[in-house]
């Protein structure tokens, strides 16, 4: 039984449509991350798509003074966007946030750690700090925005710049000579500062003031 020619016709005429079709879409659909997805240009060209790939990464900075954690913040992220209840905007996926440390210690000349200062003499303690990334490492410039204040106890003690040594930046806390004449408070107060991601964080540590004076009674 042959084919009608009329059949054979609007056959040819189907497929050439669909090849016209075919060939009008590509173009079209060229950055469509559902056809290859493997192809991370093309996803992060597709509406949609790309903040789900970028994702949401929170950063979580702590501040440990001797080892103890005193202080522990999280920074927006730096899209702009505004975090949803769950911490990820509308669309997007939550990352792993950053895990980022400023490092506080208080040390002696001997690098014993210490937290007490002598008014009595010339005594001096070493305050270290320095920043890093949690499993990555140090993070050099965030390290070299470290500051240090004097907040409380100027009259008792001074505070004197030793510059970046072992990956930290110190500072060097003098004892006062001689004492001043006033009550002695109990402690003094250095408030130590870094810059993480645009942001400003930081912790007070507080150096203890003792006395080695005894006060003999004559009966």
């Amino acid at each position: 039984m042959r084919t009608p020619r009329r059949l054979v016709s609007w056959v040819r005429l189907l497929a050439w449509a669909l090849l016209l079709l075919a060939a009008w879409e590509l173009p079209v659909l060229a950055d469509d991350c559902l056809r290859d997805p493997l192809n991370a240009n093309d996803c992060l060209r597709t509406p949609g798509t790309a903040p789900i790939i970028a994702g949401v990464a929170t950063v979580v900075v702590s501040v440990l003074v001797n080892g103890q954690e005193v202080v522990r913040t999280v920074l927006q992220p730096r899209s702009g966007g505004q975090p949803s209840d769950n911490g990820a905007e509308e669309g997007e996926e939550e990352q792993e946030p950053r895990q980022l440390q400023l490092q506080i210690d208080t040390r002696d000349a001997a690098g014993a750690a210490r937290t007490e200062l002598n008014v009595d003499e010339r005594d001096r303690l070493y305050v270290y700090a320095r920043c890093l990334e949690v499993g990555k490492g140090p993070l050099p410039a965030a390290t070299q925005s470290i500051r240090f204040q004097l907040t409380d106890g100027q009259a008792w003690v001074t505070l004197r710049d030793q510059g970046m040594q072992y990956e930290s930046s110190i500072v060097a806390v003098d004892t006062v000579q001689p004492a001043p004449e006033s009550a002695m408070p109990e402690a003094v107060s250095v408030y130590v500062s870094a810059t993480f991601e645009g942001e400003s964080v930081g912790a007070s540590v507080s150096l203890a003031l003792t006395s080695s004076q005894f006060i003999l009674e004559v009966t």
